[in-house]
């Protein structure tokens, strides 16, 4: 879970495809917010193409990395919802990802 990583907040960011005004977009934040202070929300985007991994993915790639090192990036673009697939964290060339195990980390 998110907390203070080298005494500065630690950044977590979100790319779903809610939608912008989706209830959604405000329990996941909700929840993240319970986690050990200081947190850092940055939306990337709540607008991605509807279940559309490959075009999450490229996103992902395009801006996750800019993020300083040990940032957590949530995404959440899965066309299989409600299904059994389960979530993955990995780690990424210094960041931390957890998605659905769709392929939407491929390009990272």
């Amino acid at each position: 879970m998110p907390g203070t990583t080298s005494g500065r907040p630690r950044i977590v960011t979100l790319a779903t495809d809610f939608g912008s005004g989706s209830v959604y977009v405000a329990e996941l934040k909700g929840r993240l917010l319970h986690a050990p202070p200081p947190v850092t929300l940055v939306d990337i985007g709540h607008d991605l193409p509807r279940h559309d991994v490959a075009a999450a993915a490229w996103i992902v790639a395009q801006t996750c990395f800019t993020f300083p090192p040990d940032s957590l990036h949530v995404v959440v673009v899965e066309p299989g919802v409600g299904t059994a697939r389960r979530l993955v964290w990995a780690r990424i060339g210094g960041q931390t990802f957890g998605a659905p195990d769709n392929g939407v980390r491929s390009l990272a």
